[in-house]
């Protein structure tokens, strides 16, 4: 058996008459009428002094914070709105930029093709002009040379056959 044990028998005779004859807790009598004037008269004081203006301060949070939701909306719906705009300028730009750069390259070919046709233009007439200077100086060495023929012809002659001239 163990050594220690919390209700005896003999224990429960001896407190079981004690317990019975105790007083009740809650006596009800006149008292709990003035208990109850007390606790609603309290009541309507903390309604008026506290109930009334935390559930006020809570409806004015409630509908600041609220609004606060609504701004942000408003404020997330202009900041879409903006990012479109800005999406659709910067596109346009890129467009103008590219049709500018394309502009400015067509013009900068068409610059140097008239560069290059008129260097063309240029050393074909130099080309001529050489040319023509060329066949003039061709034609006088071959008049000279007409006229020299002869005398280099009877030199030529002299020589083979022996004679001096």
């Amino acid at each position: 058996m163990p050594s220690f044990v919390f209700f005896d028998a003999q224990i429960m005779h001896t407190i079981a008459p004690l317990l019975l004859a105790a007083p009740p807790v809650v006596d009800i009598d006149g008292t709990v009428l003035v208990q109850l004037a007390l606790f609603l008269l309290l009541l309507m004081v903390l309604d008026k002094t506290l109930f009334k203006p935390w559930l006020a301060v809570r409806d004015r949070r409630h509908r600041a914070i609220e609004g606060a939701f609504e701004a942000a909306e408003d404020l997330r719906t202009q900041a879409a709105a903006l990012d479109t705009a800005y999406t659709e300028r910067l596109g346009s730009a890129r467009e103008e930029a590219l049709e500018l750069r394309s502009r400015a390259r067509r013009k900068g070919e068409a610059a140097g093709a008239d560069r290059v046709a008129h260097a063309r233009a240029e050393a074909g007439t130099s080309l001529d002009v050489a040319r023509n200077e060329l066949r003039a100086a061709a034609d006088a060495a071959r008049q000279q040379l007409v006229g020299r023929v002869e005398d280099l012809a009877c030199q030529i002659s002299n020589k083979v056959m022996g004679r001096a001239a």
